[in-house]
């Protein structure tokens, strides 16, 4: 199911599977508010751009009880982009990742940022799918924070 804001309430959209005409008629410029969200199982918010320069994508999420996960998609299937040279995070806390290289079939066990940051990029580049999409879910314990991932390309 796909919603857009109307008259600050969610609207359900028709759409199955969501185009750039439907990311344009019914897209939104700012986040939407928590008390929307709220009561929403899981809600995903999808953002769309047409080409031109990257923009970055800020938030920030003060969930409570912990720990609190921020789930994302990594797209690497750009032709230009033939690996991956390093990987950076700003964080504090006890931040853990676990991803998945069979396309959210399995994920692996909580590790430590610190240990995704310092893993071998090129088994990780050598062991993505076809599709050379890496699903990564972040968990927040505590108090942690993450304010930037960042992956490094080889073009």
């Amino acid at each position: 199911m796909y919603c857009t804001i109307s008259d600050g309430a969610l609207k359900e959209l028709q759409a199955t599977v969501p185009t750039a005409a439907d990311f344009y008629e019914f897209g939104f410029l700012d986040v939407p508010s928590s008390e929307i969200l709220v009561g929403i199982d899981n809600p995903q918010v999808l953002y769309w751009r047409a080409g031109g320069d990257a923009e970055v994508i800020k938030n920030v999420t003060k969930a409570y009880p912990y720990p609190h996960t921020i789930k994302c998609v990594v797209d690497m299937s750009h032709i230009s982009i033939l690996g991956i040279m390093m990987m950076t995070a700003q964080y504090s806390g006890d931040v853990r990742v676990m991803y998945s290289l069979d396309n959210e079939e399995t994920y692996t066990d909580e590790i430590t940022l610190d240990e995704w940051l310092n893993m071998n990029v090129v088994e990780l580049w050598e062991s993505l799918p076809e599709n050379k999409k890496l699903f990564l879910i972040f968990v927040l314990h505590d108090n942690a924070t993450i304010s930037r991932f960042k992956i490094t390309y080889e073009n």
